[in-house]
C-alpha cells in the first residue's frame, strides 16, 4: 500500500484511507478511480470493492513504470543510525512451484559495509525509506561491486532458504528499490 500510495501521488493522485482495509484512489481532478480493500471476503461479496495486492493490474501498471526507470534513479540515501553504513534493497521475488502455483513477494536485503547482513534494518525497512535524505557516498560502479559482491549473495542464500530458489520451481528477483543508509555518528565509514 505505500508502494502503490507513493506512486499515485507522484502521478498527482491519491489514495484515501476509508477504514483498516478500505482505500479510496482519487485522480488529480478529484474524482474516485477506484475503491480498494485489502480484505479477500469483502472483495469477493461486493462488487464496487477490488482486492489489493501485488497482481492487481494498477499496481501491476506502476511496478512497470517503476521498473522502467534507470538503475540509478532507483535508489536515495538517507541518514540513520545502523552504526556504520547500510545498503537496503527491496527485490521483488516471482516464484512458480512446481505444482503451478505463483507468488509474489517483495524481499528486504540489507548488508553492512562488511557484507554482513543487517536484519535489523530489513525489519525497520519503512522508517528508513522514510528517513531524512543524505548525500550518497557511493559511486555507481561502488554499488555495482556492493551488489554483485554481498547483496546478490545474500539474496540467494535467503531465497535457498525459503525454498524458493530450490529444485522444484523456478524463479526471478528485480531489484526495484534501494537506500543507502549513512549513520549520522559514523559518515566516514563506508561500504567499500
Amino acid at each position: 500500500m505505500r508502494f502503490f500510495s507513493t506512486a499515485a501521488a507522484d502521478l498527482q493522485q491519491k489514495l484515501i484511507k476509508l477504514d483498516d482495509a478500505t482505500y479510496d484512489l482519487i485522480t488529480a481532478e478529484g474524482t474516485r478511480r477506484a475503491r480498494f480493500t485489502l480484505n479477500r471476503e469483502a472483495a469477493t461479496n461486493q462488487d464496487e470493492l477490488q482486492l489489493m495486492g501485488l497482481d492487481h493490474p494498477l499496481v501491476q501498471e506502476e511496478l512497470e513504470r517503476w521498473r522502467n526507470l534507470p538503475p540509478e534513479n532507483l535508489g536515495i540515501a538517507v541518514s540513520g543510525e545502523v552504526g556504520g553504513q547500510v545498503l537496503l534493497s527491496l527485490w521483488m521475488v516471482e516464484t512458480s512451484g512446481g505444482n503451478g502455483e505463483r507468488r509474489v513477494v517483495v524481499q528486504p536485503i540489507a548488508v553492512k559495509q562488511d557484507g554482513a547482513r543487517a536484519p535489523a534494518v530489513e525489519r525497520l525497512r519503512e522508517k528508513y525509506f522514510q528517513a531524512q535524505s543524505a548525500v550518497p557516498t557511493l559511486r555507481a560502479e561502488q554499488l555495482l561491486d556492493v551488489f554483485t559482491r554481498a547483496v546478490e549473495p545474500t539474496l540467494q542464500r535467503e531465497l535457498k532458504h525459503k525454498g524458493s530458489a530450490s529444485g522444484n520451481g523456478s524463479y526471478s528477483a528485480e531489484l526495484i528499490g534501494y537506500a543507502e543508509i549513512i549513520d549520522k555518528f559514523t559518515h566516514r565509514d563506508r561500504l567499500d
